[in-house]
């Protein structure tokens, strides 16, 4: 009977140390399945590394970024090799380095190489990613002005815990009526696209402008009814950093960072892709 019983119990101590592990492993499922599914974003005009104190540091940058806990970055105002003012970097790849993140640069501005250098000095945007960046593109944005500083978007696919996301990133014009055109051209783009998309930029236009319309009736936008000034730094006064997404992401929350890394302040939104994601 004592060998029955003891027998019984070594039973049960084994069951339950397999019902417990069973349950540790779903767990640990569903926790990396909302991890891969809700996505932390950012939107920085990072101004070459060069902080509102003047000084260039882009250490700085990588500091904010990595402390933001962002997994999709957006970055305006990106130098590679475009002078001594950022040490003739290749900012988005040593950034890349720095994070441990993939990234995808496009050039608006390209001049030949200066003196002393070997490769052309281009100034763009990028996109900074913890996770694997499929395809990236850059879309030529019209201008009205010849004189004008060339505009781009990039476009990037990304693979979200299996879902290709399309992420948009652009530095508008600093004219409202290129801006028109320009944001026109860019809702064209994306209107193409299915599933879920996000845009992300410095759009030089606060929120209720006349050009900002089409993005701001047909998508969300992170901080809709609330205070987001993110410029100039050192005195807020204008909402013209976004991240706009489209109704397959859901609002989780969305922040103003506080950093003198840069003249623009970053913002930052954690969205969750609807439908993906078991509670």
């Amino acid at each position: 009977m004592k060998a029955k019983i003891k027998a019984l119990v070594s039973l049960l101590i084994v069951l339950s140390i397999s019902h417990a592990l069973v349950q540790t492993a779903v767990a640990e499922s569903e926790s990396g399945e909302q991890a891969a599914q809700t996505v932390r974003f950012m939107s920085y005009n990072i101004r070459h590394g060069q902080g509102d104190d003047d000084k260039f540091d882009l250490n700085r940058t990588a500091d904010v970024i990595k402390k933001s806990n962002a997994e999709i970055v957006g970055l305006q105002e990106v130098d590679n090799n475009w002078s001594a003012r950022s040490e003739f970097l290749d900012e988005a790849k040593k950034l890349s380095e720095l994070l441990g993140m993939e990234y995808a640069f496009i050039a608006n501005l390209e001049q030949t190489a200066g003196n002393g250098q070997s490769e052309p000095r281009q100034y763009g945007t990028a996109v900074l990613s913890k996770y694997p960046i499929k395809d990236s593109r850059r879309h030529p944005l019209p201008k009205i002005e010849d004189s004008s500083e060339p505009r781009g978007l990039l476009e990037a696919t990304i693979d979200v815990g299996g879902t290709d996301i399309t992420v948009f990133n652009t530095h508008m014009s600093i004219i409202a009526g290129e801006r028109v055109v320009q944001i026109k051209e860019l809702a064209g783009i994306a209107g193409k696209k299915s599933g879920p998309v996000v845009f992300m930029g410095d759009f030089n236009a606060k929120p209720n402008t006349f050009e900002m319309r089409p993005l701001m009736r047909n998508y969300n936008e992170a901080f809709r009814g609330k205070n987001a000034l993110t410029a100039p730094t050192s005195k807020p006064a204008s909402q013209i950093d976004f991240i706009l997404f489209n109704n397959d992401f859901e609002l989780l929350s969305s922040e103003v960072l506080q950093t003198i890394a840069s003249d623009h302040l970053p913002v930052t939104a954690q969205l969750r892709i609807k439908g993906k994601v078991t509670d």
